[in-house]
């Protein structure tokens, strides 16, 4: 559904999610996970969130997880100059 609308639509509707279900629309599809790395709002609080969540969890245990370091991976944007 949110792949048919217009990608500015589609960006705003995101927006309006919290950190953690914004990141779980990221995994849902390529589709969702470009239009969270479309804008730098949104790709900025996926990837914060990413690094909040892996501090949190370190403290728990010693070793972050797999899945958690390639959610970074999948998540990693690079900065433009």
């Amino acid at each position: 559904m949110i792949k048919d609308l217009p990608i500015e639509i589609s960006q705003m509707i995101l927006s309006k999610l919290d950190n953690q279900s914004l990141l779980n629309a990221a995994q849902v599809s390529k589709t969702w996970l470009s239009i969270t790395k479309s804008t730098s709002n949104l790709r900025q609080r996926v990837y914060q969130y990413i690094r909040y969540r892996n501090k949190k969890l370190s403290q728990i245990r010693p070793k972050t997880s797999y899945t958690n370091q390639s959610l970074l991976r999948l998540y990693q944007f690079h900065r433009r100059k």
